[in-house]
Order: C-alpha cells, then sequence, then structure tokens
C-alpha cells in the first residue's frame, strides 16, 4: 500500500503564534513503518518534534508562513526510496476579525477600516458586504460567491481571489476615470493579474466581470485580460481607455498574466463596450492565444486588434483613423498547407479612413469576415499580405471617399499583392464603389469564387486577375460605370453570368479595349466567359489580344449585337451566335460582305449580320451562306459566278455580261432560259 499523508491542522485560531507551538500533526498511513519525516519546505519558520509541526520562531500575519512534510518509508519495495510529500498547508493563524466573517448566507455591514496587516481573510460563501464607510486594506481577500455593494473605493492594496458574483467595479480599487490620474494599477488589481494566482477557470467556473464605469481611464501600462475574465464598459460611447504608453505598444493583452505568459483555464477571456484612444500611437488590443472576444469596442489606435491566436470573435466594433483596424496573423497556407485553421469570425464592424489597411490578412487559414462597412481606407479596405486559406468575405460594403484626402491613388478595396493571394475562398453579396484604381487586384490566388456582388463607380478596372494558378471564377455580379475595362484577365478564369453598364473605356475605336472584360496577354489562354450581358450600345461584352488562345465565349449578350470581338490566334472554341475565330481583330458586326471573317469546320451554324445585304448570314462549316443555305454572291464576273449551295432560281448579276442571269439546277442561263 502506497503512502499517505495527511497533516491536520490544529484548531485554534490565533493572532499571533509564539515560537514552539504546535500547529499541525502528520498521519501517516500505508508502506512500511517506522518513517522518515522532514520538513520538504519552511524549514526556516517550522521545526518537527516527533510528528508535530511547530513553529520555530514566533509568527504574527507580518510573517505568516506556509510548510510542506516528506515521509519515508523505512523499508522500499522498489530500488527507489518510498516518499510522500504533502501539499502546502497554512498554519491556523488569521486576524482576530475573520471571526466577525464566520458565517454564510449573511449581509455583512462594513462600517469599519479593516487592516488585514498582510493577511488572508475568507468570506464564507454566499454573503453580501454591504459597505458603508469602512474598508479593508494592505491583504488578501478569498471571496466565495460573494455579492459586493460598494461606489466609491473600498479594496486599497488588496488581492483577492475567488467568485465575486456582480461586475467588479475599478472603482473600488481606486480607479478614478477622470482622464488625469493613472489608472492603470487600479484595473490591474481588479483584474486580479498577478500572475501567482492560477485560476483554471471552466464553464462551471466562471471568471468574474471587470466594469468601467462611465468615464476616461488614463493607463500607462498593459492591461492583462485573463482568461474567464470580461473587461466591459458602459458603453464605446461613455466608456474610454487612453493609452499613453510607447507607440505600437499594446492598450490591453488577452489571455496572458501580467508576466506575460500564457494562462490557464479554458473560456475566453472578453473585451467589451470600450472606446480604446491611443494619442502615442500604441495599438487597441493583441492577443495570440486561443478563444478569445472583443465586442461593442471603439478604436482610434495605430492597429485597433492584433490577433494571430485561434477561435477569436470580434462583433459590432468600430475603428477611426489610425493605421489599421484589424491585423491578423499566422503562417503562409501555401507553405504550409496544414497550417492550423484559426477559426476567426469578424461581423458587423465598421472602419473609416484607416491610412494604410481596415484589414491585413498575413498567412491566416479559416477567417469570415461578413456584414462589415469598410469606408475611405486609403490604401486598401482588405490586405493579403500572406497566402490565406478559407477565408468568406460576405454581405460588406467597400467604399472609397471622393475626396483625395482620403485615398491615394493606388486604392483598391482588396489586393492580393504577387505570391500572397487568396486560397479556397469566397467573396460574396458585398458592394464594392469608388475604387482608385481596382475594386479586386486578385493576384496568385486559387479557387476563389467573387459572386453576386454589386461593382460601381470605379475610376479604373473593376477586377484584376493575374498570375492565378487556378481559375477564377466571377460570376452573377453587376458592373457600373467604369473608366477602364471592367474585368481585366491575365491568368485563367472564368466569367459568367455577369451585367456591364456604363463602361467607358476610351475611344472605342474598335481595337481589343473597347470591351467590358478584356482577356489580356497568352497569360488569359483557357478562359471562359459565358452568357455575360452588356447593357450599353456601343460596348462589347469581351475581347481577346494577340495570342491569347483556347477560350471559350458561350451566350455573351450585347444591346448593340456586337457581343464579342473575335481573336487572332487558334485552338479558341466558340459556342455563342456571334463569337467567331478570325486572323484579324473584327467586331462582329459586319460592314461588308468583304469583312466576314474566315471560320473553320467546328464554328458551323454561326451566324453573323452582314450590314451590306442587310441580312443574317450562316457560316455552314465551309463558308458563309443564306439562313437557307443558298450562297450569299449574288454579284460578280463571269469568273465570280458561285459554284456551291446553288437553288433552281437563284438570280446573278453578271458584271461581264451586263445583265441577270439564273440558276436552272444545271448551269447559269439567261433569264429567258436561253443558255448562255
Amino acid at each position: 500500500m502506497a503512502l499517505s499523508v495527511i497533516i491536520n491542522k490544529v484548531s485554534t485560531v490565533f493572532t499571533t503564534i509564539p515560537a514552539n507551538t504546535k500547529v499541525a500533526d502528520i498521519v501517516v498511513s500505508g508502506g512500511t513503518s517506522p518513517y522518515n519525516y522532514s520538513l520538504a519546505t519552511g524549514g526556516d519558520s517550522f521545526q518537527l518534534v516527533g510528528t508535530q509541526v511547530q513553529t520555530k520562531v514566533a509568527m504574527t500575519l507580518s510573517n505568516i508562513a506556509s510548510f510542506s512534510v516528506t515521509v519515508t518509508d523505512s523499508t522500499p519495495t522498489t530500488p527507489e526510496t518510498e516518499t510522500a510529500t504533502s501539499t502546502t498547508v497554512y498554519p491556523s493563524i488569521q486576524a482576530g476579525f475573520q471571526n466577525k466573517f464566520s458565517r454564510s448566507n449573511v449581509i455583512y455591514k462594513v462600517t469599519k477600516v479593516y487592516d488585514l496587516r498582510n493577511g488572508v481573510l475568507t468570506i464564507p460563501s454566499g454573503c453580501t458586504l454591504d459597505f458603508q464607510g469602512g474598508i479593508f486594506t494592505n491583504g488578501s481577500i478569498v471571496f466565495n460567491d460573494t455579492y459586493v455593494k460598494a461606489d466609491y473605493y473600498v479594496f486599497n492594496n488588496v488581492h483577492y481571489s475567488g467568485k465575486i458574483i456582480n461586475p467588479i467595479n475599478v472603482i473600488w480599487f481606486g480607479a478614478k476615470g477622470d482622464g488625469t490620474t493613472d489608472d492603470s494599477d487600479a484595473i490591474l488589481q481588479a483584474l486580479r493579474s498577478d500572475q501567482e494566482y492560477d485560476y483554471g477557470f471552466s464553464s462551471a467556473n466562471p471568471g468574474n466581470t471587470i466594469y468601467l464605469p462611465k468615464g476616461t481611464y488614463l493607463t500607462t501600462k498593459t492591461l492583462y485580460v485573463r482568461k474567464g475574465c470580461i473587461l466591459t464598459g458602459d458603453s464605446s460611447g461613455n466608456t474610454f481607455i487612453r493609452y499613453i504608453g510607447a507607440s505600437r505598444s499594446n492598450a490591453i493583452i488577452l489571455g496572458k498574466k501580467s508576466d506575460d505568459t500564457p494562462d490557464s483555464g479554458g473560456l475566453q477571456p472578453v473585451v467589451s463596450k470600450l472606446f480604446i484612444i491611443s494619442p502615442t500611437a500604441g495599438n487597441g488590443i493583441y492577443t495570440d492565444q486561443a478563444g478569445w472576444k472583443i465586442q461593442d469596442c471603439w478604436f482610434t489606435c495605430n492597429i485597433g486588434i492584433v490577433a494571430s491566436g485561434v477561435d477569436g470573435i470580434i462583433d459590432n466594433c468600430v475603428q477611426d483613423g489610425g493605421q489599421v483596424f484589424l491585423s491578423l496573423t499566422g503562417g503562409d497556407v501555401v507553405a504550409d498547407p496544414y497550417n492550423q485553421s484559426h477559426s476567426i469570425v469578424v461581423s458587423n464592424c465598421i472602419t473609416y479612413a484607416c491610412t494604410y489597411a481596415a484589414i491585413s490578412l498575413a498567412g491566416i487559414n479559416g477567417v469570415t469576415i461578413t456584414n462589415c462597412a469598410f469606408y475611405y481606407s486609403k490604401q486598401f479596405s482588405i490586405e493579403v499580405a500572406n497566402n490565406s486559406g478559407n477565408v468568406l468575405i460576405s454581405n460588406c460594403d467597400f467604399r472609397t471617399s471622393a475626396d483625395p484626402n482620403y485615398y491615394v491613388e493606388s486604392n483598391r478595396h482588396i489586393s492580393c499583392d504577387a505570391n500572397k493571394g487568396l486560397i479556397n475562398s469566397i467573396i460574396s453579396n458585398c458592394t464594392f464603389s469608388l475604387s482608385r484604381q481596382y475594386d479586386l487586384n486578385l493576384n496568385s490566388c486559387r479557387n476563389l469564387l467573387v459572386s453576386d456582388c454589386i461593382f460601381k463607380d470605379g475610376n479604373g478596372s473593376s477586377i484584376l486577375l493575374t498570375n492565378n494558378s487556378l481559375p477564377i471564377k466571377i460570376s452573377n455580379c453587376s458592373f457600373e460605370n467604369y473608366k477602364s475595362n471592367a474585368i481585366t484577365v491575365q491568368s485563367p478564369s472564368i466569367i459568367e453570368s455577369n451585367i456591364f453598364k456604363s463602361i467607358k473605356t476610351s475611344g472605342k475605336t474598335g481595337d481589343y479595349t473597347d470591351a467590358c472584360i478584356r482577356f489580356d496577354q497568352a497569360a488569359s489562354s483557357g478562359s471562359t466567359s459565358k452568357n455575360n450581358k452588356c447593357l450599353d450600345s456601343d460596348m462589347y461584352v469581351a475581347s481577346y489580344t494577340t495570342g491569347s488562345i483556347d477560350n471559350i465565349s458561350d451566350g455573351n449578350k450585347s444591346m448593340s449585337n456586337t457581343d464579342t470581338y473575335v481573336f487572332a490566334g487558334s485552338g479558341g472554341y466558340f459556342s455563342n451566335e456571334r463569337t467567331y475565330t478570325n486572323s484579324a481583330l473584327t467586331k462582329l458586326y459586319i460592314s461588308s460582305a468583304a469583312g466576314r471573317p474566315s471560320m473553320d469546320s467546328r464554328d458551323a451554324g454561326h451566324q453573323l449580320y452582314d450590314a451590306t445585304q442587310a441580312k443574317v448570314v450562316l457560316w455552314n462549316g465551309a463558308s458563309w451562306v443564306n439562313i437557307d443555305g443558298s450562297t450569299t454572291v449574288r454579284q460578280g464576273s463571269t469568273a465570280e459566278r458561285p459554284t456551291a449551295n446553288l437553288y433552281v432560281g437563284l438570280i446573278y448579276k453578271d458584271t461581264t455580261l451586263g445583265k441577270l442571269i439564273v440558276w436552272d439546277g444545271d448551269s447559269w442561263v439567261s433569264l429567258n432560259t436561253t443558255t448562255l
């Protein structure tokens, strides 16, 4: 039987303990007696006399100490000596007034000053402390589901542990909220952030709520909100934290102790209903821990939130000014495809006039940005600073001001620079307006869908697709009022079921730039444009440059019936009526019979409108013919008489003979059927 060591403290309640006074008995069972006893800790203050623990020196609240005991079996059963060590215990030394707080479930009216003299006061379970002029000072208090009723400074130099069931008011610990007094230490005391405490909060044992009433709380130190704790204000319009720490230092850190080590416990720390301001360019909230929540907060700082920890929630927050609202960092999902999912949700947030970007994503795998509004970001609304995967951006509004003070000319709403793309991601049901260069600069992306979005009033192209290793799909979107091609494609892409209106490329002279969708460079080869519609009478749905091949175009429509430019090269396949292959760029609205493009057998069945003959003609796989299959050639010299696709009664004007002739089924004859 293994050794078991029990420490039985004496029941006496001491005010002071003289030297050589017994404070505990040691009870041992198991193993083989006799046992060897020794003090594992506390040898400066305690001594062993047989199986008793006695004080070695006189002890008061000023030098209260603890001890632990080691017991060794005299007949070991294994090569190693069997040893059991007791848990640390404290002697029963308490201030005399402890007896005044000895009953559970009662209301204690605190009317006096209680100096704990560095001791520990334990409040029995279920009690209320009703402060009516009194305070506690200089010591520690253990709360046990305690309700505290106070509206002034009641805990002076007091550390605490245990559970207070109502919100803990920072005023109780000396915070003033007057905007001039440094309230850092008072708030830290309220947060009980001292590193010696280790709470291990759980759903069955939640942490405390720390409350900052209306006011402005000047802070110079970082506030550590440990796991299980909630730091909350009255509202973001009434409770201000004015952090004047060093530039780029953090006003608040979540999930860590004050020595910057990770905290134990499983519950998320929460910050809510605060306006965090930093005139010294400090950051608002930082976390690299798992599980956290930030809600109903307002930021005017260098960076509002810096986060790399997983399982985070940011809801109903505002950033007004500063460089960045939210910086999310992780590992590159291309270099490390098994990068841990971050599961971060950003919802119902608004940003105004961020001088760099509203949100910066750097290697995040798993983030949802929904129901947010990003206004007047000077460079980017969302910057992808490193490959990020499984990103969902939905139901958001992106807008740039017309005021040049609020943008740079390269302004982009969502931008992925070279080799820093979105992987396996979706952008849906968003509105983009007033971009200065691109709404979406999608570079080095893979498996990205852009759907059901509204793009309007841009200074250049709406979307640039470049260097994407797998096709990017743009579908069911509307584009209105752009000063260049709405979509510029420089890598394989799928553009389908989109609507374009008021696309204003310069000139409209007939070259391939005058289109809603421009398939630019050979790099766009292998793209698809399907079922797109342009509502402009003088624009084209899609265009292709020389060398852009192997594209598919199907079902595109334009108000002018000039749906698509044909492109130079070979290998393109087209299944809609008005898209053809040609040796030179040619509009599909043909002004003369001579301008009909030459096609191949794959294009049989395609039609176009011949303006010279004022009729629709058909490609039969070898030549252009009438809709009924007959030749379209109706005049020319004797040498140019058609010999194919003829029908009885077909009339031809022979310019050599200077008269009309007719096909009788076997040969050309005069109108009176005489042989020519």
